[in-house]
Protein backbone atom coordinates (compact mmCIF):
# COMPACT_ATOMS: atom_id res chain seq x y z
CA UNK A 1 0.00 0.00 0.00
CA UNK A 2 1.40 3.38 -0.97
CA UNK A 3 1.86 6.19 1.52
CA UNK A 4 -1.02 8.13 -0.06
CA UNK A 5 -3.43 5.21 0.33
CA UNK A 6 -2.21 4.57 3.85
CA UNK A 7 -2.84 8.23 4.71
CA UNK A 8 -6.40 7.96 3.30
CA UNK A 9 -7.09 4.93 5.48
CA UNK A 10 -5.59 6.45 8.64
CA UNK A 11 -7.42 9.76 8.14
CA UNK A 12 -10.77 7.99 7.80
CA UNK A 13 -10.66 5.43 10.60
CA UNK A 14 -13.28 7.42 12.52
CA UNK A 15 -15.57 7.28 9.49
CA UNK A 16 -15.24 3.48 9.46
CA UNK A 17 -16.00 3.39 13.19
CA UNK A 18 -19.06 5.60 12.67
CA UNK A 19 -20.35 3.32 9.90
CA UNK A 20 -19.86 0.27 12.14
CA UNK A 21 -21.69 2.03 14.99
CA UNK A 22 -24.73 2.64 12.73
CA UNK A 23 -25.25 -1.11 12.26
CA UNK A 24 -24.63 -2.16 15.86
CA UNK A 25 -28.25 -3.27 16.32
CA UNK A 26 -28.14 -5.80 13.46
CA UNK A 27 -27.01 -8.63 15.71
CA UNK A 28 -23.50 -8.78 14.31
CA UNK A 29 -20.72 -8.50 16.88
CA UNK A 30 -19.41 -4.92 17.03
CA UNK A 31 -15.79 -6.06 16.66
CA UNK A 32 -16.75 -7.84 13.45
CA UNK A 33 -18.52 -4.71 12.18
CA UNK A 34 -15.35 -2.71 12.90
CA UNK A 35 -13.28 -5.29 10.98
CA UNK A 36 -15.66 -5.20 8.03
CA UNK A 37 -15.57 -1.39 8.06
CA UNK A 38 -11.77 -1.27 8.14
CA UNK A 39 -11.57 -3.80 5.31
CA UNK A 40 -14.04 -1.70 3.31
CA UNK A 41 -11.92 1.37 3.99
CA UNK A 42 -8.82 -0.37 2.63
CA UNK A 43 -10.79 -1.61 -0.38
CA UNK A 44 -12.01 1.95 -1.03
CA UNK A 45 -8.46 3.33 -0.74
CA UNK A 46 -7.23 0.80 -3.29
CA UNK A 47 -9.90 1.75 -5.84
CA UNK A 48 -9.98 5.51 -5.16
CA UNK A 49 -9.56 7.87 -8.12
CA UNK A 50 -9.39 11.54 -7.03
CA UNK A 51 -10.96 12.82 -10.26
CA UNK A 52 -14.15 10.86 -9.54
CA UNK A 53 -15.05 12.63 -6.28
CA UNK A 54 -14.45 12.64 -2.55
CA UNK A 55 -12.83 9.65 -0.88
CA UNK A 56 -15.31 9.73 1.99
CA UNK A 57 -18.23 9.19 -0.42
CA UNK A 58 -16.55 6.15 -1.94
CA UNK A 59 -15.55 4.84 1.49
CA UNK A 60 -19.10 5.14 2.88
CA UNK A 61 -20.57 3.28 -0.09
CA UNK A 62 -17.93 0.55 0.03
CA UNK A 63 -18.30 0.03 3.78
CA UNK A 64 -22.11 0.07 3.51
CA UNK A 65 -22.01 -2.56 0.74
CA UNK A 66 -19.67 -4.81 2.73
CA UNK A 67 -21.77 -4.57 5.90
CA UNK A 68 -25.01 -5.26 3.99
CA UNK A 69 -23.39 -8.28 2.34
CA UNK A 70 -22.47 -9.64 5.77
CA UNK A 71 -25.99 -8.98 7.11
CA UNK A 72 -27.59 -10.77 4.14
CA UNK A 73 -25.23 -13.70 4.50
CA UNK A 74 -26.06 -14.02 8.20
CA UNK A 75 -29.80 -13.57 7.64
CA UNK A 76 -29.86 -16.61 5.37
CA UNK A 77 -28.06 -18.81 7.85
CA UNK A 78 -30.36 -17.68 10.68
CA UNK A 79 -33.47 -18.92 8.86
CA UNK A 80 -32.10 -22.38 8.05
CA UNK A 81 -33.39 -25.02 10.45
CA UNK A 82 -32.05 -28.55 10.40
CA UNK A 83 -34.65 -31.26 9.88
CA UNK A 84 -32.65 -33.36 12.34
CA UNK A 85 -33.13 -30.84 15.16
CA UNK A 86 -35.25 -32.09 18.05
CA UNK A 87 -38.59 -30.54 19.04
CA UNK A 88 -40.65 -31.27 22.13
CA UNK A 89 -44.38 -31.95 22.14
CA UNK A 90 -46.75 -31.02 24.99
CA UNK A 91 -45.95 -34.22 26.86
CA UNK A 92 -42.24 -33.37 26.91
CA UNK A 93 -41.27 -36.09 24.42
CA UNK A 94 -38.74 -34.97 21.83
CA UNK A 95 -38.87 -35.91 18.15
CA UNK A 96 -36.80 -34.93 15.13
CA UNK A 97 -38.44 -32.08 13.19
CA UNK A 98 -38.54 -34.25 10.06
CA UNK A 99 -40.68 -36.82 11.89
CA UNK A 100 -43.10 -34.14 13.11
CA UNK A 101 -43.48 -32.59 9.66
CA UNK A 102 -44.02 -35.93 7.99
CA UNK A 103 -43.64 -36.62 4.30
CA UNK A 104 -45.27 -35.01 1.32
CA UNK A 105 -48.61 -36.41 0.23
CA UNK A 106 -48.18 -37.54 -3.41
CA UNK A 107 -51.81 -36.65 -4.18
CA UNK A 108 -51.04 -32.98 -3.50
CA UNK A 109 -48.74 -32.88 -6.53
CA UNK A 110 -51.54 -34.17 -8.77
CA UNK A 111 -53.87 -31.27 -8.03
CA UNK A 112 -54.41 -29.02 -11.00
CA UNK A 113 -53.61 -25.49 -9.88
CA UNK A 114 -53.67 -24.02 -13.38
CA UNK A 115 -56.94 -22.17 -12.79
CA UNK A 116 -55.70 -20.69 -9.52
CA UNK A 117 -52.40 -19.64 -11.13
CA UNK A 118 -54.23 -17.98 -14.03
CA UNK A 119 -56.48 -16.12 -11.59
CA UNK A 120 -53.53 -14.93 -9.52
CA UNK A 121 -51.34 -13.91 -12.48
CA UNK A 122 -54.22 -12.06 -14.16
CA UNK A 123 -54.30 -9.50 -11.33
CA UNK A 124 -50.80 -8.28 -12.24
CA UNK A 125 -49.96 -5.53 -14.68
CA UNK A 126 -47.89 -6.37 -17.77
CA UNK A 127 -44.48 -5.58 -16.24
CA UNK A 128 -45.20 -7.39 -12.97
CA UNK A 129 -46.47 -10.44 -14.86
CA UNK A 130 -43.37 -10.57 -17.07
CA UNK A 131 -41.01 -10.11 -14.10
CA UNK A 132 -42.73 -12.83 -12.06
CA UNK A 133 -42.81 -15.25 -15.00
CA UNK A 134 -39.14 -14.71 -15.84
CA UNK A 135 -37.73 -14.76 -12.31
CA UNK A 136 -40.10 -17.00 -10.34
CA UNK A 137 -41.60 -19.35 -12.92
CA UNK A 138 -38.63 -19.78 -15.29
CA UNK A 139 -36.00 -19.31 -12.57
CA UNK A 140 -33.93 -16.71 -14.40
CA UNK A 141 -31.70 -14.34 -12.47
CA UNK A 142 -33.07 -10.86 -11.84
CA UNK A 143 -30.16 -9.35 -13.77
CA UNK A 144 -30.98 -11.47 -16.84
CA UNK A 145 -34.67 -10.59 -16.59
CA UNK A 146 -33.75 -6.91 -16.28
CA UNK A 147 -31.68 -7.07 -19.48
CA UNK A 148 -34.54 -8.77 -21.34
CA UNK A 149 -37.06 -6.21 -20.08
CA UNK A 150 -34.75 -3.22 -20.59
CA UNK A 151 -34.97 -2.06 -16.96
CA UNK A 152 -32.73 -2.15 -13.88
CA UNK A 153 -32.27 -5.20 -11.66
CA UNK A 154 -33.61 -3.32 -8.65
CA UNK A 155 -36.77 -2.44 -10.59
CA UNK A 156 -37.24 -6.14 -11.47
CA UNK A 157 -36.83 -6.96 -7.78
CA UNK A 158 -39.55 -4.44 -6.87
CA UNK A 159 -41.88 -5.72 -9.59
CA UNK A 160 -41.47 -9.30 -8.35
CA UNK A 161 -42.06 -8.24 -4.77
CA UNK A 162 -45.27 -6.31 -5.50
CA UNK A 163 -46.47 -8.96 -7.96
CA UNK A 164 -45.98 -11.80 -5.51
CA UNK A 165 -47.66 -9.79 -2.76
CA UNK A 166 -50.73 -9.28 -4.98
CA UNK A 167 -50.76 -13.00 -5.78
CA UNK A 168 -50.54 -13.87 -2.06
CA UNK A 169 -53.52 -11.63 -1.30
CA UNK A 170 -55.62 -13.48 -3.89
CA UNK A 171 -54.43 -16.90 -2.71
CA UNK A 172 -55.22 -16.21 0.95
CA UNK A 173 -58.45 -14.26 0.29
Amino acid sequence: MTEEKERLVLDNLRLAGYMAQKYKSTGIDFDELISISYMGLVKAANSYQPERGKFSSLACQTIYRDIMYCIRKRKHSIHCISLDSERCNRDGDSYPLQEILGTEDPDIRRLDNTGLYEEMISCLNRKERLAVELVVVRGEKQRTAAEQMGISQSYVSGLCKTGLEKMRRIYFA
